[in-house]
């Protein structure tokens, strides 16, 4: 019986980092990184089978929940000659984040950019699929799901239109790990619903009356 008390004190105090309020561990983001596998489907117009590539992205972190990202996407897709293309686009968009609990969120990007086709040929070959340059734009959105506070799984879904000289749209699918590089926690010490940066009196007892 004396030695089942100090294991229990042990596990006690093991699992109460748990058992208290994670929301001192909230954390500021500022910077994010990325990279994802990516697939799209082309628009049938463009004789294009569904291609496998990747995405390489970076953002930058707003106040108000918002932030703005630049994004890089590569695919390699058959024509319906057999032949590989490879369709390359960057895009600058505009994400609204939702926070869900301390560090995963859910967010909602619009943004421009344009899409490389590969080079037309000098002479037109039917069933070569769609080449030359176009204008983009971009509504999306997805989920960031937190492995740490720092590392995200990143799954989003695109809607992609393209405008040259006809309108034709594409939907792109990618997954993979966010980054969130310089991010600091933010501290509620007293657990007053304001952070210690913002608080005159960050170390007030909770219930006490503080003067505004």
């Amino acid at each position: 019986m004396s030695t089942l008390r100090p294991r229990a004190l042990a596990l006690l105090a093991l699992f109460l980092p748990l058992a208290t309020p994670t929301h001192a561990q909230r954390r500021e983001y500022r910077l994010e990184l990325g990279a994802a596998a990516a697939v799209t489907s082309f628009a049938s117009v463009t004789d294009l089978d569904p291609g496998f590539g990747g995405a390489l992205r970076i953002g930058f972190w707003l106040p108000l929940n918002l932030g703005i990202e630049v994004e890089g996407l590569t695919s390699s897709a058959k024509t319906a000659a057999g032949s590989t293309t490879d369709v390359l686009s960057g895009t600058a968009s505009l994400l609204y984040n939702i926070r869900l609990g301390e560090s995963s969120s859910l967010f909602l990007k619009t943004g421009l950019g344009t899409t490389e086709y590969g080079d037309c040929p000098a002479v037109s070959v039917p069933d070569s699929g769609t080449c030359g340059s176009a204008s983009e734009f971009v509504f999306g959105g997805g989920v960031r799901a937190a492995l740490s506070p720092t590392i995200m799984i990143r799954g989003e879904a695109d809607y992609q239109n393209n405008s040259d000289v006809e309108s034709f749209s594409n939907l792109v699918g990618s997954l993979g790990l966010a980054f969130m590089v310089g991010s600091r926690p933010l501290i509620d010490t007293d657990r007053d619903g304001v952070f210690d940066r913002k608080d005159k009196c960050p170390a007030t007892p909770v219930g006490a009356i503080v003067n505004k």
